[in-house]
């Protein structure tokens, strides 16, 4: 399974927090690759320059070797590991509906250029955990689990 996590916990630095966590990984090295483009805008608009602070560590928090092999690719040595999880944020402070725009009033994002892909495994399911600063609300068109839920520090966890 592979899942993801954005924050927007600190809208006001107009930077999403995004984790995305690779289950059943084979082989020793796994790329993450961010669309250029957006189903529907037929641009390359270049989503990674948006990308900052990027890590990636094991299951048990090993920090593991990465690179950028191309402009929208980071490779990551697993080491072995078959549980990768990867952070990194996302600067959103653009207000189209082909990107994404975070401030204090509410946080929008297009998944394109938020959320990296593995390649030969974007057809399995996935899961996301939203979480939101205290009073906000989510709005998607995804079918949410656990009905959502608010986490012990009033922040909102919506997951979906």
């Amino acid at each position: 399974m592979i899942s993801y996590t954005i924050a927007m916990l600190q809208p006001h630095t107009h930077l999403f927090e995004v984790s995305v966590r690779v289950e059943q990984q084979q082989g020793a090295q796994l790329d993450l690759i961010l669309p250029a483009w957006t189903p529907g805008s037929y641009m390359i608009r270049e989503y990674a320059r948006h990308v900052q602070e990027f890590a990636a560590h094991d299951d048990a928090g090993a920090t593991l070797v990465w690179q950028k092999t191309a402009k929208d690719t980071w490779r990551i040595d697993t080491s072995g590991a078959t549980t990768i999880v990867a952070t990194y944020k996302v600067y959103a402070f653009e207000l189209t509906v082909r990107t994404s725009h975070l401030d204090g009033s509410h946080g929008y994002f297009n998944g394109a250029t938020i959320f990296m892909h593995v390649p030969g495994r974007t057809n399995e399911p996935l899961a996301l955990d939203i979480l939101t600063p205290a009073g906000w609300q989510v709005a998607t068109g995804l079918e949410l689990r656990d009905g959502g839920r608010e986490t012990v520090d009033g922040s909102g966890l919506t997951t979906v």
